[in-house]
């Protein structure tokens, strides 16, 4: 195989009026070269120019509350291939119990894998989740943190992601995830 190489460009704005409204807007320009595993024999290059166009308004009404919207649209320069995404999140931090929730649903739709869109989720401590979205399809998680006194932590978090098939069907990848520590 030869080298892989990608170059990224991006343009940020971030407008910032209070401490409870937050609005960013961006521009990403990105070329890569990776192997191409269409041709037989000695492996190909295949170049690929994405350009991505992402809005992002998060807005906090009290302490306790978190509300993020995002919206992609990215274009594979090569393939023509394009995607789109339109993501909801809350956050809620109870005030009388020791727990907060977290809460998404978005929706995806691109041409093929060229034009995928990636989403980071907030998950387990020390885990991650940054789900390549692509297809035609939604992507929905709820997670809990519970604090036990200050002896323990226990976090609960469920997602499934709903893709259709050409042919109509409705195929889920459901996950759980739960992780429990405690301090002694």
């Amino acid at each position: 195989g030869y080298p892989s190489m990608a170059m990224k460009q991006e343009v940020l704005l971030r407008f910032v009026p209070d401490d409870k409204l937050s609005i960013e807007a961006s521009y990403n320009l990105r070329h890569s070269m990776s192997d191409n595993d269409a041709e037989r024999g000695l492996t190909g290059i295949k170049e690929l120019t994405t350009r991505t166009f992402k809005a992002v308004f998060r807005y906090s009404p009290s302490g306790n509350l978190f509300i993020s919207t995002r919206i992609d649209y990215k274009r594979a320069d090569e393939t023509g291939s394009h995607g789109m995404m339109l993501l909801q999140d809350l956050k809620y931090s109870f005030l009388q119990m020791p727990v907060t929730i977290w809460l998404r649903y978005s929706v995806f739709r691109t041409d093929d894998w060229d034009s995928r869109i990636y989403a980071y989720e907030n998950d387990l401590l020390h885990s991650f989740s940054i789900p390549a979205l692509s297809g035609d399809g939604s992507r929905t998680y709820i997670m809990a943190e519970w604090e036990i006194d200050d002896k323990a932590e226990l976090r609960l978090k469920y997602g499934v992601t709903s893709t259709t098939a050409d042919s109509g069907l409705t195929e889920d990848k459901d996950e759980i995830k739960l992780q429990f520590r405690f301090w002694f």
